[in-house]
């Protein structure tokens, strides 16, 4: 699996900020588990907002989907934007060939994985936008998900077909890592463990929305969640958190670095 979901919304958050037009199709064809063709064909008339559904050309006719808010909201708002009309292309010219348009989102892609590479040492092989079609899968199995939902979301001609998009006899190693038990165990019992000053008691995160901060302390033994700032409308999204879970997602992080969590952004202080 090249990314885990950590990893892929702090990628996502970078290209929202960065691009948001290409966000959007990214998101689509992860969301959807469908080809970028598909995203590159999607007319306004294919997003019936009565209905709050979304309606995909695929090889073997139409699947139409619901709308989550979110992205009910986000392609409404693009469309709007853009001012176009029932029979135009959402993110693209009629004119331009469909060759050229992925082309043209593979090589963002490409480009914005280097420059993270170096710059926060995201260390992540080369992407596109196959790629988050197959990590939609994959993320939804590693959650629980069952094959046959995956199967039914990629709508391929068979499940064959969606366990080697998933590459799934990897996904059971890393869902049932039973052969590592013995690494693991050793690794959490070794006492030099203990003395790596990264692993603090405490730590101070500030924690963000869209909308405003907060900073808190993480206090890893009693496994609390303390709150620096005066309580503002984020309490109560940090507070449904399990602080066993902040605890588990944050720890050891370096100063400066941040994790996506329920929407919020951790930034280490």
């Amino acid at each position: 699996m090249k990314l885990d979901k950590l990893k892929f919304n702090e990628l996502l958050y970078y290209i929202h900020e960065d691009h948001y037009k290409n966000y959007l199709m990214l998101k689509l064809i992860y969301v959807y588990g469908r080809n970028a063709s598909e995203i590159f064909n999607l007319q306004v008339k294919d997003v019936n907002v009565t209905m709050d559904n979304v309606t995909f050309n695929i090889p073997t006719g139409t699947v139409t989907y619901p709308l989550t808010q979110d992205t009910r909201d986000d392609l409404i708002g693009y469309i709007y934007d853009q001012e176009l009309t029932d029979e135009d292309y959402i993110f693209r010219k009629e004119t331009e060939a469909m060759e050229i348009v992925i082309k043209k989102l593979n090589y963002y892609l490409d480009r914005t994985v280097e420059s993270l590479n170096k710059t926060i040492e995201f260390n992540c092989e080369k992407l596109t936008t196959k790629d988050f079609k197959i990590l939609r899968g994959q993320h939804l199995f590693l959650d629980g998900a069952t094959l046959h939902i995956i199967h039914d979301l990629y709508k391929n001609s068979n499940i064959q077909s969606t366990k080697k998009n998933i590459d799934y006899n990897n996904l059971l190693e890393l869902k049932f890592p039973c052969n590592s038990l013995d690494k693991i165990f050793h690794e959490f019992t070794d006492f030099n463990l203990y003395n790596d000053n990264r692993f603090d008691d405490t730590d101070i995160f500030t924690v963000g929305d869209e909308s405003e901060n907060i900073i808190i302390e993480l206090d890893y033994v009693e496994q609390t969640i303390n709150l620096i700032s005066e309580e503002n409308q984020l309490t109560n999204k940090i507070e449904e958190i399990p602080p066993n879970q902040l605890c588990m997602m944050l720890r050891g992080m370096d100063t400066g670095n941040f994790r996506l969590i329920n929407g919020l952004r951790f930034i280490k202080n």
